[in-house]
Formats: C-alpha cells, sequence, structure tokens
C-alpha cells in the first residue's frame, strides 16, 4: 500500500511541476573575468554614494566589499527561458547593496566586449531578503515585467521592464500556469570573491617570506629608503613617499600621531591605529595600521597609492616596487600680487603641489560666462560702478623649461556691491575665455597663502 501510494505521489508531482529548476550549482568566474569586473568598479562615478554613504552616515569602508557568486538572468520567450546576462551581487559587511548587470556587447552591436552597470535598487530589497532566507534564486524578465524566482515561487520586481539587449519574440510570463522551470539554473546570493578596495586601487596578493627589505625604484631609480614586507603586505616608510612628493610630514612623539598635509586636505593617524582622520573626519580605515620599524613609520602600498594618486607596481619575484609618477606638465607658479602702491611676483617651485594647484583652479572654473563689459573691468576698484570687477592677482602655472603652460586671472567685484545676477563673486579669465567661479575659491586662494615655499621675486 505505502509503495501504491509512493508511486501516486511522484505521479502528481511530476504533473503540478512538469519542470524544476536546478539549485546550487555556481558560475565560475576565470582571471580575465575577474579583472575586467574590478575595472570595472574603478571607473564606475560616485561608488561611495550608490553604497549609501553620505557626510551623516558611517563611513563606507571599500575595503569590506565582496562580489557574490554570479546569478543568471534569462528571457522568457515563446521558445522558453533563454540566458540573458549575469548578475553580481556586491555585498558590504555581508548585506546585499547593489547588483551590477555584466551585458555582453555581442547582444547589441556584434562586440565580444562585456558592459557593466548598476541596476536600480529599488528591487534590490527583495533580492537582499531572499538572501536572508538563504534561498537559490534566479531572475526572469519577459516582453513587461522582471521576476524573482526561489525555486517554487516567483514574486514581481519591476513592472514594464524593456528587455534592451536582443530583439527577441516577446512572450508574457504566467507566474500562476505550469511552467517547465527546468532550464533556470537557481543560485545562492554569498560572497565569494574580495575586491580588496578595488575602487581604490586593486593591486595583487603577495606571498613571498615575511619581514623581508623591498627595493623602491622612482621613475626607474632606486631609492635609499627600503620598504617593508610583513606578513605578506607590501609597506612604504611614509617620511620617505612625502619627501619625494615635497609634502610636509609631523609627528608627535607624546601621541604618536602623524599629520601630513595633502593638498587642501589634513589627513591624521596614529601608529598600530587603523583609524584615519581626514580635516578631522573619520575616513575609511587602513587595510593595515600604521606601523613603526627602526623609528620609522610604514604604511601600507595601497593606501599610499590611494593617498597620493600614484602607479605603484609591484613585483613579487624581485621584491621591487616601482613608483611612477603621473606626467605633470605643471612644475612651478608664479603669482603676479596686486596691490594699492606697488606690485611683485611671487614663485613656488614645488612641482607636486604646483600641480595640485593647476588642478584645483582648473576645477573652480566650473561655466562660461559672457564677458564683462570694458567700463566694468579694472585693476583697482571702482566703488561707484556696482557693476565693477578689479584685478586680484594673477597664476601663471609653469612648464619645466620656463614656458607658460596655463594662466589665470583672477577678478573680484569690488566691495560693498552687489554681485550681478548674472555672474558670481569672483570671475576667472582665462585664454581670453571668463569662466564664473565656486562658492569656496576664497578658501583655496587662503590655503595658497599659507603654502610654504613661495619666494619673493626681485
Amino acid at each position: 500500500m505505502k509503495k501504491i501510494f509512493s508511486a501516486l505521489l511522484l505521479v502528481l508531482l511530476l504533473t503540478v511541476f512538469p519542470g524544476t529548476a536546478r539549485a546550487e550549482d555556481t558560475l565560475e568566474l576565470n582571471m580575465q573575468q575577474r579583472d575586467e569586473i574590478v575595472a570595472a568598479l574603478k571607473n564606475i562615478p560616485n561608488m561611495r554614494n550608490m553604497l549609501g554613504e553620505t557626510e551623516e552616515d558611517q563611513v563606507v569602508n571599500l575595503a569590506k566589499l565582496v562580489l557574490g557568486q554570479p546569478i543568471q538572468v534569462y528571457y522568457y520567450s515563446e521558445a522558453g527561458f533563454e540566458p540573458l546576462h549575469i548578475v553580481y551581487p556586491l555585498l558590504y559587511e555581508g548585506e546585499l547593496k547593489y547588483l551590477l548587470s555584466a551585458v555582453k556587447r555581442d547582444d547589441l552591436a556584434g562586440s565580444s566586449d562585456t558592459f557593466y552597470n548598476f541596476n536600480e535598487n529599488r528591487f534590490v530589497p527583495q533580492v537582499r531578503a531572499a538572501a536572508m532566507q538563504n534561498k537559490s534564486v534566479a531572475l526572469v524578465c519577459d516582453c513587461n515585467c522582471l521576476y524573482l524566482f526561489d525555486g517554487r515561487n516567483w514574486q514581481l520586481l519591476r513592472e514594464s521592464t524593456d528587455a534592451h539587449t536582443r530583439d527577441l519574440t516577446g512572450a508574457v510570463l504566467d507566474p500562476t500556469a505550469q511552467i517547465d522551470t527546468s532550464a533556470l539554473q537557481l543560485t545562492k546570493i554569498c560572497g565569494f570573491l574580495e575586491l580588496e578596495n578595488a575602487y581604490l586601487g586593486r593591486l595583487p596578493r603577495v606571498a613571498p617570506p615575511a619581514d623581508e627589505d623591498i627595493a623602491i625604484y622612482l621613475d626607474g631609480e632606486r631609492l635609499a629608503a627600503e620598504g617593508w614586507l610583513r606578513k605578506g603586505r607590501v609597506l612604504l616608510p611614509l617620511r620617505a613617499v612625502c619627501d619625494l612628493l615635497d609634502l610636509p610630514l609631523e609627528y608627535a612623539d607624546n601621541t604618536q600621531r602623524i599629520t601630513l598635509h595633502q593638498g587642501r586636505h589634513t589627513y591624521s593617524l596614529r601608529l598600530n591605529d587603523s583609524e584615519v582622520l581626514r580635516d578631522g573626519h573619520l575616513s575609511p580605515a587602513l587595510d593595515v595600521p600604521a606601523l613603526e620599524r627602526e623609528g620609522r613609520c610604514y604604511l601600507s602600498l595601497r593606501f599610499v597609492a590611494q593617498l597620493f594618486d600614484l602607479d605603484l607596481q609591484w613585483d613579487e619575484n624581485s621584491l621591487r616596487v616601482d613608483i611612477v609618477r603621473p606626467e605633470q606638465p605643471v612644475v612651478r607658479v608664479v603669482r603676479h600680487v596686486r596691490m594699492t602702491n606697488e606690485t611683485w611676483d611671487m614663485q613656488l617651485d614645488r612641482p607636486y603641489l604646483a600641480q595640485q594647484m593647476y588642478a584645483e583652479i582648473f576645477a573652480a572654473c566650473f561655466e562660461e560666462a559672457a564677458a564683462p563689459a570694458a567700463e566694468n573691468l579694472g585693476v583697482w576698484p571702482n566703488l561707484d560702478n556696482p557693476d565693477s570687477y578689479y584685478l586680484l592677482t594673477e597664476y601663471d602655472f609653469l612648464r619645466q623649461d620656463g614656458s607658460v603652460y596655463a594662466s589665470f586671472e583672477l577678478y573680484l567685484h569690488a566691495p560693498g556691491q552687489q554681485v550681478p545676477e548674472e555672474y558670481t563673486e569672483y570671475l576667472i579669465c582665462s585664454d581670453d575665455k571668463w569662466y564664473l567661479t565656486l562658492d569656496d575659491l576664497p578658501e583655496i586662494l587662503k590655503e595658497w597663502d599659507n603654502i610654504e615655499g613661495w619666494q619673493r621675486l626681485y
């Protein structure tokens, strides 16, 4: 009797569920695919904002990003379920934050490249809920909707979706009908690839013997300072790097606090601590705490690359780090100071800072504007003219050979007068073009005045 009942139950199940999806299969990634994903993440703007970082929220440490097991997306057509593309869950501190789509370009334009982009996050909570319930899932879209399928139930994620990948014959999926889902491959949402701070700069893992000295090369020439390989992590001497870039570094022996100034920002950290303060606020933590060795402070290769925007190349076989400085057309700055009774020139011969200053003033020119009328421009303030602008100062950015790479004239609106609606308080003229400026330009100029190293030219 039991055998007959079991046979009937099996027939009933096969009738109700003509074909079931395959679960627990995994999709493997080769090294090229991993590198493509890392490169895609590095090129996505506002990555931190996408992960939910705001000034009030806890700072997102991108070193904790983990790529989840790839999930197959299917398109439902008259022919059944067909693989469409892949989505990669992005997990942060174990929680699903976003879905990264990987669409083959050959579906669009006959190319074999893969295009990566973030999905809309409005259906991420439903996928996250499935992950918390330890379910294996697949994503399915038809000509109208996007569904989540967990092997038993269909959940509507979004209506009126656009297949947007290829010209397939559209069909409407009816979740209430008997559907053969045997072609679907279900995947459990779990982390399987640590990106190791991919957005900030992916560097290879190292596994040579611990506590070895590392040779450091700058633009092909070996430096006297040496790096430190400790427990498989590459560390660089902070003061040596700062000296190379001509950046000030301060150390308080009583508190073991290190302070360094990089452009307009001040960074503060302590020995044997991974916490970093940027302008007094918490910044993403160090992947390796700042360590002391023979009286020198060492920081991780990754953090140094991120902080100073350097291309650092690690050769595991030869225990060598190559520092490649970006090409810098600007090496010094000359400022033409104008006062009511005299004028003079000031020069700053610090290449790294000169390049930063150029980048900052270039960014401050946020919108091109019409040139002010000639009668509204002057060398000195005209308090009788409410539209008057006067030449405050000029900056020349020079190449190595002394030629001018770019010049910027800064004009300030006459004090005590209302700024015209079509203009900003400061205007910049460069290459006969006029630009409106950002509100923080006065703060930038004040910080430039406080830079050490300005020399008066006679």
